[in-house]
């Protein structure tokens, strides 16, 4: 399972909507429906606020975010 796809799991446990998700974060929900398909990268200000609202420790941080193999 990819970063992105275990970061979807943990929106979908948290209870919360992806359309509040995507606004705390400052994106539309399409926005955020695009970085979680990986179209585009998540700032560091948007890892704050998902690691903020969804209670994300350091390690699932680094395993959604910084774990993608470089070519």
């Amino acid at each position: 399972m990819s970063g992105m796809e275990l970061l979807q799991n943990k929106i979908d446990l948290s209870g919360l909507q992806q359309v509040c998700v995507a606004e705390k974060c400052g994106l539309s929900d399409q926005g955020l429906k695009n970085k979680l398909k990986g179209d585009a990268e998540f700032t560091v200000s948007e890892i704050a606020v998902l690691k903020r609202l969804l209670y994300l420790t350091d390690a699932e941080v680094q395993t959604f975010f910084l774990n993608d193999e470089v070519d």
